[in-house]
């Protein structure tokens, strides 16, 4: 028995519930024939303002990949002072934490929120294919979290930042914060170190995060190899996910390289334009 309870109890930690909402709140829905948000009945004008954007977003969020975004419920969570999105599979849903940053900028933040998290469902819909959703037949939707093993994460976050960037002209990327550390180093000929400290981080020295790092490799490598890139690597993970290093793999048979190669090469070719640029006095 005791076996038992303590199983129960860690298979239940596996689900994530996020937002403590009050109970006394009187939920609403607002649905189309690809998108579901579901509000708490004070937030109807939020709802109705991310619904706009989703639908505004919906034809070109899967640009680059081969499918589009998954069909997903959008949940809204106003009564917080925490400013974040997050696309769950156990169950399959889009939570919304709608305050707006303090650190923000000119794009509107649900705007911001509705690019980068349904650019993750577009993600986890081009990941839910082959063996990975053979998977999912069998042990619901938690065999399709297999597929978030695929990529890593800094492909996953720098893809969605670019295409947050790409929708808008107020994007992450573009703001002049977002790149400063690496202007700061790369200019000054402190790009040599170690690729696992820029993947990693360090305790030692400040390193930007895999935000920051994902996207300039994101930029960098559909620039250089296309724009279904990471599609393609993206669709060989699912379809062969025993191989396990399937991102090294499918880098190596459809483009003779490597993530050591690209990172190297986009740190590279960062250091020669920054470099390049008249320093104002």
């Amino acid at each position: 028995m005791a076996a038992l309870l303590l199983a129960a109890t860690v298979a239940r930690a596996q689900y994530y519930s996020w937002g403590a909402d009050a109970a006394s709140l009187r939920w609403r829905t607002i649905r189309t024939p690809d998108v579901q948000v579901i509000f708490p009945d004070t937030a109807g004008a939020i709802a109705r303002r991310t619904l706009h954007f989703i639908e505004a977003a919906r034809p070109s969020i899967g640009y680059g990949f081969r499918h589009g975004p998954l069909k997903i419920p959008f949940v809204m969570h106003p009564e917080n002072f925490r400013s974040n999105g997050l696309v769950m599979w156990l169950p399959k849903r889009v939570e919304f934490l709608t305050s707006p940053a303090i650190d923000s900028y000119s794009m509107p933040w649900y705007k911001q929120l509705v690019a980068h998290e349904y650019r993750h469902a577009v993600q986890y819909n081009n990941l839910n294919r082959g063996v990975i959703k053979g998977l999912s037949y069998v042990l619901g939707q938690q065999g399709s979290t297999v597929g978030l093993l695929l990529l890593p994460i800094w492909l996953i976050e720098g893809d969605a930042v670019q295409m947050e960037t790409q929708m808008s002209s107020f994007g992450r990327a573009l703001q002049p914060s977002f790149t400063v550390e690496y202007r700061a180093y790369l200019t000054e000929g402190k790009q040599r170190f170690p690729l696992d400290k820029w993947f990693c981080g360090s305790y030692r020295n400040y390193i930007p995060d895999h935000y920051q790092f994902g996207y300039q490799l994101v930029a960098w490598s559909r620039e250089r190899y296309g724009d279904d890139m990471w599609s393609r690597v993206a669709d060989y993970g699912a379809r062969r996910p025993y191989t396990i290093l399937t991102t090294k793999w499918a880098l190596r048979k459809y483009y003779r390289t490597s993530v050591n190669r690209i990172a190297r090469s986009t740190l590279d070719d960062l250091t020669r334009f920054w470099r390049s640029q008249p320093v104002e006095p």
